[in-house]
């Protein structure tokens, strides 16, 4: 069942994520292909079944559909099965997922245009207040996250002057009040590590002096969720 629930949802988010880095309405009445305009039946919308069958191109002008679509609606369902498979669904657990998947949207749009969007960033930062209430640890959550963009904004700063430009975006400071809020500083400094060597590795590997924060530091937090750990 989460299976099917998480590639609804990961449709969803594609929708969301793809009409944001348009600048089309979020909530139109109907998809359409963004190359013939065609409204999208309903059947050519059924999550990752719909993109096999039409083997990744429009109904209509058999223009490619990216494959990235299929992926995150995929990865989605398949996230949510082993999330929720060994846990009692219980409020904090949803409003956690929520979470995840609010970071996940953060993600989508960050690379496709490397650009992050004010009421998501937004919607990300109330699932984590929201998560953090629900756990009985909200000032301590919020101290912890002040604490942490703090420090982070320190070390940008020394960055910036060494290198003489901005080493980061206000949106990554959102991300990190999240991050502070939510996690233990164990588990966040093992996040941050992991995230700088996927970057790493992906910098040498696609030959790429710049690369999408968001998605790094999504799979770090991956990582620390299901008990990974370099320390």
């Amino acid at each position: 069942m989460w299976i099917l629930i998480g590639m609804a949802l990961g449709s969803f988010l594609n929708g969301l994520a793809f009409r944001a880095s348009g600048n089309r309405p979020l909530f139109a009445s109907r998809s359409t292909c963004s190359a013939c305009g065609k409204k999208i039946a309903w059947h050519d919308l059924i999550p990752a079944i719909s993109w096999l069958i039409l083997r990744g191109k429009c109904r209509y002008c058999e223009r490619k559909i990216p494959v990235k679509y299929f992926l995150v609606e995929l990865f989605v369902g398949v996230f949510s099965y082993y999330f929720f498979k060994d846990l009692t669904v219980t409020l904090v657990v949803l409003v956690q997922y929520v979470l995840i998947l609010s970071f996940l949207l953060n993600v989508l749009t960050d690379s496709t245009n490397f650009t992050v969007y004010d009421p998501f960033l937004y919607f990300m930062v109330f699932c984590s207040m929201v998560y953090v209430l629900l756990k009985g640890e909200f000032i301590t959550g919020v101290m912890s996250g002040i604490i942490v963009v703090i420090f982070i904004a320190i070390v940008a700063y020394l960055v910036g002057v060494i290198v003489k430009k901005q080493a980061m975006g206000s949106g990554d400071y959102f991300v990190f009040f999240v991050l502070g809020m939510t996690l233990s500083p164990t588990k966040l400094l093992n996040l941050i590590l992991f995230a700088s060597l996927i970057g790493i590795v992906v910098s040498l590997v696609l030959k790429k002096n710049r690369l999408p924060f968001f998605p790094l530091l999504f799979s770090g937090y991956l990582f620390v969720l299901f008990g990974g750990a370099l320390l």
